[in-house]
């Protein structure tokens, strides 16, 4: 997690991108759902074009010697914001991303969402894992 925060100061001080986005993960434990923990900053362009770094942890529903860590993981996709209404009652922050890691294919994390563990991120191996994520 160091190295994250060394990444963020930089990503922070550097002025070509429109704006900087932190966000932090953490499950709820549910039965036989897979979870994650996650940490990480994207700078999100003027055509919603997203990049940045993240750490995470996943563990396999209830298997507590399933937990693998992955740091500093660079990561792009699109980033899409929903005014309150269209979908939920409140506004929420979609980050679609892919994850340039050999076992994560790709994150779809939901930013302030009011739905419990909707947050997803799948791995080459067909797991999915869920979390709660919210914005910094």
């Amino acid at each position: 997690m160091k190295s994250l925060f060394s990444i963020i100061f930089l990503v922070l001080s550097s002025g070509s991108f429109a704006s900087t986005l932190l966000f932090n993960c953490k499950s709820i434990e549910a039965a036989g759902v897979h979870k994650f923990e996650a940490r990480g900053v994207v700078n999100i362009d003027q055509d919603n074009n997203v990049d940045g770094v993240i750490s995470l942890k996943v563990q396999k529903a209830q298997v507590e010697d399933s937990i693998q860590v992955f740091n500093d993981i660079k990561i792009k996709g699109t980033y899409i914001h929903v005014d309150a209404g269209k979908i939920s009652e409140k506004p929420f922050d979609q980050l679609t991303l892919i994850a340039i890691n050999p076992y994560i294919k790709n994150l779809n994390i939901l930013l302030n969402f009011d739905i419990s563990n909707i947050s997803q991120i799948a791995t080459v191996d067909n797991f999915i894992y869920r979390s709660n994520c919210e914005m910094q």
